[in-house]
């Protein structure tokens, strides 16, 4: 996948994510902890993309795979937006 389509697929799945985990919050909805953790890095991840300033940027960190927290049902898709940044766009810049 080339950078440019990576960096266009995970705006699209980071606003998804963003949206369901905002929605989550305002409902405190216990299926998913620490949503208000996973709701400030994903709009940083998606402030950052939108800037283009993703390509390059080592913060902030996307270490899901070593967290300890348990984000319910986004935590997948946190790791596929991991999954793109390591794989296709992290040293794109």
């Amino acid at each position: 996948m080339q950078p440019a389509q990576a960096i266009g697929t995970f705006k699209v799945l980071a606003a998804e994510v963003v949206a369901e985990l905002e929605l989550a919050v305002a409902k405190r909805d216990e299926r998913y902890p620490n949503a208000d953790v996973a709701l400030r890095n994903v709009r940083q991840w998606l402030t950052l993309a939108h800037e283009g300033k993703l390509p390059g940027s080592y913060r902030p960190d996307f270490a899901v795979y070593r967290s300890e927290l348990d984000f319910g049902p986004v935590e997948q898709r946190m790791y596929d937006l991991q999954t793109l940044y390591v794989e296709h766009i992290r040293d794109a810049g």
